[in-house]
């Protein structure tokens, strides 16, 4: 079952990650967050569980992956559905317009906070 490749991704690199859906594994450009359908969780709630259950809705959305990364200022964990753009432009303005905090740049493996 994908869900516990997952989990067991994230057990290896609990900081952050993507796991890709289709066929396409991007090694450069950058990875956001699609809109509203972020689960944010704390450590003692994360489990295999909670991988499967957001796996599932992944599937259901226009995501390219399902991405986490661990936000030690809140010491919560953020689980989303992601997508993959070509440009750093693209990226800044569909991250500033889907209201998220930072995009990932998978060139130099970076967190851009906007």
């Amino acid at each position: 079952m994908k869900a516990n490749y997952i989990y067991d991704r994230y057990l290896n690199n609990p900081e952050g990650g993507t796991f890709w859906l289709g066929h396409e594994t991007y090694k450069t450009g950058y990875v956001l967050a699609l809109p509203d359908n972020e689960l944010r969780v704390g450590e003692s709630c994360i489990g295999l569980s909670t991988f499967e259950f957001y796996h599932h809705a992944c599937l259901d959305l226009d995501a390219d992956g399902l991405g986490w990364w661990f936000n030690a200022d809140e010491n919560k964990l953020y689980i989303d559905s992601v997508i993959h753009v070509d440009t750093l432009d693209e990226a800044v303005t569909l991250g500033k317009e889907y209201n998220q905090l930072a995009v990932y740049c998978l060139d130099t493996d970076t967190v851009i906070n906007l």
